[in-house]
């Protein structure tokens, strides 16, 4: 045997020996995955939110929209990405182990959520596993939902996002939100009639902060700008929720049928997003911050 063969094989021993060992001890560190260190060669991140101790982390850039998208709901609280592992017993009686992308809370709802490209979800055996995983996830007293990049991508919400989320650690003074709330307490006024009224040295990133912040409301579905209306949150008209994120897109109010159910239905939509040619499990990170 050659020399190089040799020093090849030994090479790729140790590679082996050292992946065993991160996997082991990233995995022992907690109930959850570490995906920046246990996926280095893979797009990984985290983001950082207000309010949250640990950094949420994400493996692709899809679920970092969705964080992105969670994080301005203000009906959703106690987001965590791939922070918590649930093992159960398959059909043959083995244990199996699943790590949600992100487990998350909606008006005192638990909800377990895979986020992924339509196209993947659609695929029979994806569904087979993801309706074990539901019978698993029902007894455990957790909703079980997708997000996929008919919704995250979902123009122009999607754009809005984009924008707002950058002033999430904006300092904004009671002050100004008191300013802010005196004028529009009884009508609807544009970004620029704001500006104009309460002048301030960061005015248009106070105001965007404020909107993070759910101070103030915009409609999500019309691009942001200097046109667009301000309002305070009511009941009838509120900041961005869940359910105008998960029903949002072409098939966002039927994925869960579509998903758990299959059907004729799933298996066209299936093959029209094949013969389309694309499958988002990427994207590129320019074009989304």
């Amino acid at each position: 045997m050659s020399k190089i063969l040799l020093s090849n094989m030994t090479n790729m021993k140790v590679i082996k020996d050292w992946l065993t060992k991160k996997v082991k001890n990233t995995t022992a560190k907690k109930d959850g995955r570490d995906v920046i260190k246990l996926v280095p060669h893979r797009s990984v991140g985290g983001v950082n939110l207000p309010g949250y101790e640990i950094s949420q982390e994400w493996e692709v850039y899809l679920e970092n929209a969705g964080i992105y998208d969670l994080a301005l709901c203000h009906d959703v609280t106690d987001i965590a990405a791939q922070q918590k592992t649930f093992h159960y017993l398959d059909a043959e009686g083995k244990k199996r182990s699943y790590t949600p992308d992100l487990i998350f809370t909606v008006n005192n709802t638990r909800i377990v959520c895979e986020v992924k490209p339509l196209r993947y979800l659609l695929e029979k055996e994806t569904r087979e596993y993801l309706s074990i995983l539901h019978r698993v996830l029902t007894r455990e007293g957790y909703q079980f939902h997708f997000l996929t990049e008919d919704q995250l991508l979902n123009k122009p919400r999607c754009k809005n996002v984009k924008k707002i989320i950058r002033y999430k650690s904006h300092h904004l003074s009671q002050e100004i939100i008191t300013s802010y709330r005196n004028l529009v307490i009884d009508k609807t006024i544009t970004v620029k009639d704001l500006l104009e009224h309460v002048p301030t040295k960061y005015g248009l990133a106070n105001i965007y902060a404020a909107i993070m912040k759910g101070f103030l409301c915009i409609d999500w579905d019309v691009k942001v700008g200097l046109d667009s209306e301000i309002y305070l949150p009511t009941t009838e008209r509120r900041s961005l929720t869940y359910e105008q994120v998960s029903t949002s897109g072409r098939y966002g109010p039927i994925l869960q049928r579509l998903v758990l159910e299959g059907g004729s239905e799933a298996e066209r939509i299936l093959a029209i997003k094949k013969s389309e040619g694309k499958q988002i499990t990427n994207y590129n990170p320019l074009g989304f911050f």
